[in-house]
């Protein structure tokens, strides 16, 4: 089930994030590694907000871990930055890594090399996260056939299988290019084991 899937998730995330089980590092700078760190406690919190019936505020964290999931990508795509990263000074991240222009650099390259792949978070799932974080006008928490919204940590079947969903599908994203980006290949195959099993109960 989904809460399942959850845990075995945040297991591979911090699984990679600690160089668990005896793995051998592939560098000394352990960026991946500090990145998917970041991830696992943005994954864990969603999961312990929405649990507890804060469903909206969960979006807050889902927002970071696929704005996080957009620098995996862009490490992937373009490896050239990825050597570039661990070097740059912490006054020049907020300018040079920017969510906006790692999207912007995503979008570009992905449509001049025809590769036909989404962004884990684009401009309009980008929007759709930050409604409540924002100013914008918006009941909270608004998961049932009722008018009223939901504040305080209340149960609602509709808001906890939406949200674990979204929290489902980046926390996916993350572990399949941390993997990649570590060659983690025991993880890639206990991943595939459990995501194949799934599909197939499905």
């Amino acid at each position: 089930n989904s809460i399942s899937l959850v845990g075995s998730c945040l297991s591979m995330l911090y699984n990679i994030a600690t160089c668990a089980e005896g793995t051998i590092c592939k560098n000394n700078f352990h960026t991946i590694e500090i990145l998917v760190g970041k991830c696992y406690d943005h994954a864990f919190s969603a999961f312990l907000l929405i649990s507890h019936g804060f469903y909206d505020s969960s979006d807050v964290h889902v927002r970071s871990l696929a704005e996080m999931n957009n620098l995996l990508l862009l490490f992937l795509l373009k490896p050239e930055i990825y050597k570039e990263y661990y070097k740059t000074k912490p006054e020049e991240f907020s300018t040079k890594y920017a969510s906006s222009k790692i999207r912007k650099i995503l979008k570009k390259h992905i449509k001049e090399k025809g590769l036909g792949i989404d962004l884990p978070i684009d401009n309009i799932a980008y929007r759709n996260l930050s409604s409540y974080i924002h100013t914008e006008w918006k009941i909270p928490n608004k998961y049932s056939s009722c008018e009223r919204g939901r504040i305080g940590g209340i149960y609602q079947q509709a808001g906890f299988k939406n949200k674990i969903q979204i929290l489902l599908e980046h926390a996916t994203y993350t572990i399949i290019f941390a993997i990649k980006l570590t060659n983690r290949t025991d993880l890639k195959h206990k991943f595939e084991r459990i995501f194949i099993k799934e599909q197939e109960c499905k």
